[in-house]
C-alpha cells in the first residue's frame, strides 16, 4: 500500500474492533467514525454492518453463502453498499465434509455436528445441506451447540450422550 501512496497514520487510518463487544453497538460505533470503507470478517459482523449503514462501502470476507443469509442480492451483482468474498455457496463442498468423515471411519453411524448458534451460516447449513447428506448416507447427525470456549465441554458431553 505504501507503493500506492497510502501511509498508515498519515493518509490511512485503520481502526480495529473486537466483535465480542456486541455487534450491533460495534457496527454503529464504526459507522459513526464515517470511514471510507469497512471490512467485515465473517457473516455476523457483515450482517450487523448491513443493518447499520447503506452508504459506507462494506467488504466482507469469510462468508459462506452471502445470498442465502440475505447479505447480497446476487454474487455477480451484490447491490447496495456491500460486496465481498464468498468462501462457498450452497450445493458446494459442505456436504462433502460428511462424506469425507464417513470415508475416514467407514463404520461410523453417528457423526456429531458442533454448531455456533450465533453464526447465521451455521443455521443455514444445519437446516439443509449437511443433514441432507448425512441422511442420504444413513448417518445419524446429533447437533450440539457452543458459542464460547467454556461451553465446549458440555457440548461434547451432550454429543456423546445422544444416541
Amino acid at each position: 500500500m505504501r507503493e500506492k501512496g497510502w501511509i498508515e497514520g498519515k493518509n490511512l487510518f485503520v481502526e480495529y474492533r473486537d466483535a465480542a463487544d456486541g455487534l450491533p453497538a460495534l457496527a454503529t460505533e464504526l459507522v459513526a467514525l464515517t470511514p471510507e470503507l469497512i471490512i467485515a470478517s465473517g457473516p455476523n459482523p457483515a450482517l450487523a454492518l448491513k443493518a447499520a449503514t447503506t452508504t459506507i462501502p462494506v467488504v466482507f470476507v469469510a462468508v459462506y453463502d452471502p445470498m442465502a443469509i440475505g447479505l447480497v442480492q446476487s454474487l455477480s451483482h451484490p447491490g447496495g453498499n456491500i460486496t465481498g468474498l464468498a468462501t462457498s455457496v450452497s450445493g458446494g463442498m459442505t456436504g462433502k465434509f460428511v462424506e469425507i468423515l464417513r470415508e475416514l471411519v467407514p463404520g461410523a453411524a453417528k457423526i456429531a455436528l458442533l454448531v455456533n448458534p450465533e453464526n447465521a451460516i451455521h443455521r443455514l447449513l444445519l437446516a439443509e445441506e449437511i443433514p441432507r447428506t448425512a441422511g442420504n448416507m444413513g448417518v445419524a447427525l446429533p447437533t450440539v451447540e457452543a458459542s464460547k470456549a467454556e461451553e465446549l465441554d458440555v457440548a461434547f458431553a451432550s454429543a456423546v450422550a445422544q444416541q
